[in-house]
């Protein structure tokens, strides 16, 4: 059964002032993560707190695949539902239910026996159309309540000064009325991440664009948790009409060897090194250091895609062997030891031929 709709979303607006209030504040759900709004100490990590969203949703909503991409991905739920919907004439070719065509020279009797099974693959299409469309109603009865709850779910995890910041939204009131729960998430995002109603468009752009570049791996930080973020990250530039990066004059040189490379594999290309060269140094330096060794070899071993990425830094392992020590000296430090190599090899000459080093500066001469 479907869970009972919180009520956060209708309760009065309470101040962002009242500390207190944030201090005591106890969520809807209490083993879901919540949320506040960025000034607030309790901190916000909204991609937890997205995976946390659905996880509940795909487990305790009825028809819950429905609207799984709509959280993860937003994306409108009920488009996607439409993808689905099936004519009568997409039905009879899924069944093949297709009408059998009178073959040349049929006699009276095939044509009989044709037409009766065609009368039957009508009938069985027919039927099996009722079955879809009755499917699809139920299922789009379903969504309309799961955004409902959904919407309640989400509003009950968020602090009261979260809250509040959404209520201010100029376009609450009607995305409320539709309970327009990828609006509230998208928008969750944006206050979380420290973008309000009066920020400047194009601040907003920067300072997303920035942190998508800050985000870096921890050193107690998995390879999922870090993914996460890596993606809200780039999510959070796009929910503002804009890119991470302009690849248009890198495409065009890729597209001269390979004239089926498209603007998504460019950024793919571009999100996986970006992935990488964001892991933790500690973890991965040594990586680092094989895919550049392997450009000096003329082999190109940086993946492709941000899977593929993300493949590469779930399964290395790093050398247990330690590297070579290096011994990195100064200036002075390197002119001291061409000195003692200088004094060495003329003692030796001197040994041979009798005679003894006198080390004067700049020069060097020999006492006999």
């Amino acid at each position: 059964m479907s869970p009972t709709p919180a009520t956060s979303s209708s309760a009065p607006r309470r101040s962002t002032s009242d500390s207190s209030s944030s201090s005591r504040f106890l969520p809807k759900i209490a083993d879901l993560e919540t949320l506040g709004s960025s000034t607030e100490q309790r901190g916000h990590n909204f991609p937890k707190f997205l995976k946390s969203i659905h996880h509940h949703a795909i487990t305790n909503f009825k028809n819950s695949k429905d609207i799984s991409k709509a959280i993860l991905e937003f994306t409108d739920p009920y488009a996607e539902l439409n993808k689905s919907k099936l004519s009568l004439i997409q039905i009879r070719k899924k069944g093949n239910l297709d009408l059998i065509p009178p073959a040349a020279g049929e006699t009276d009797a095939a044509k009989f026996v044709r037409e009766a099974d065609n009368t039957d693959r009508k009938e069985e299409a027919k039927l099996n159309y009722g079955i879809h469309v009755k499917s699809m109603f139920e299922h789009e009865k379903d969504l309309t309540q799961n955004l409902t709850i959904l919407w309640a779910t989400i509003m009950g995890q968020c602090t009261p000064a979260l809250q509040e910041e959404v209520h201010g939204e100029p376009d609450y009131a009607s995305r409320y009325a539709d309970f327009d729960s990828v609006w509230l998430l998208q928008t969750l995002q944006k206050i979380t991440a420290g973008v309000n109603k009066t920020t400047n468009k194009y601040y907003s752009v920067f300072k997303a664009t920035k942190k998508f570049y800050q985000t870096q791996q921890s050193p107690t930080e998995g390879i999922d948790e870090y993914y996460n973020r890596f993606e809200n990250g780039k999510d959070l530039v796009n929910l503002f009409n804009a890119d991470i990066v302009d690849l248009t004059l890198l495409l065009a040189e890729e597209q001269k060897t390979n004239p089926s490379a498209t603007k998504e594999t460019a950024m793919q290309k571009y999100l996986a090194v970006s992935l990488i060269m964001n892991a933790n140094r500690a973890k991965y330096e040594l990586l680092w250091n094989k895919l550049e060794n392997d450009l000096l070899v003329g082999q190109d071993s940086y993946p492709e895609t941000i899977g593929d990425a993300t493949h590469l830094l779930t399964n290395w392992k790093a050398s247990t062997v330690p590297p070579p020590a290096t011994n990195v000296v100064g200036r002075e430090g390197l002119q001291a030891q061409r000195q003692q190599l200088l004094l060495l090899q003329l003692k030796m000459y001197a040994e041979v031929h009798g005679s003894k080093p006198c080390l004067y500066q700049p020069t060097m001469i020999f006492r006999h």
